[in-house]
């Protein structure tokens, strides 16, 4: 119970810090750019989910509905493989079910997505995407945390 605990603080330090260096240190979107983002970003991500379903299918062994359209090839799944395809489906997952609440600008919903962010950044760092996975993180975060004050 005490890790769990310890996590959930250290989780909490993590996004008091992101929060100091990304919203108050940091420049500042203009108004009416985070009303855009925060009125049109719950469709956006809402297609990326659908985007990513076929893939997601594939970890339950259901690619091979595709297979005869010729959208996957029949491959021999490494270790690495399948460990992507699991690190996937938990922030599909994390995504999945903050998107109702991101309609309601819910601040729950906003939390998922940073879980989900902190996911894919681990993922990226294990297999080696280490500037790209800074950039691309650091933009992401930049734009979740400059809109978090629109959630509640």
């Amino acid at each position: 119970m005490t890790d769990q605990k310890d996590f959930k603080s250290y989780l909490a330090t993590f996004e008091d810090t992101l929060n100091l260096y990304l919203v108050k240190k940091a420049p500042s979107i203009p108004t009416n750019i985070k009303d855009l983002i925060v009125k049109f970003g719950p469709y956006l991500v809402a297609l990326s989910l659908l985007s990513s379903l076929p893939s997601v299918l594939a970890l339950f062994g259901l690619g091979s509905l595709y297979r005869g359209l010729g959208i996957f090839r029949t491959y021999r799944l490494s270790t690495g493989y399948q460990l992507s395809l699991l690190i996937m489906t938990v922030s599909f997952v994390l995504v999945a079910i903050a998107l109702p609440g991101l309609f309601k600008k819910k601040l729950s919903s906003w939390r998922l997505l940073f879980y989900s962010g902190i996911v894919s950044f681990v993922y990226s760092l294990i297999y080696g995407n280490i500037i790209s996975t800074l950039l691309s993180t650091l933009l992401g975060f930049y734009l979740l945390f400059q809109i978090k004050s629109y959630y509640k």
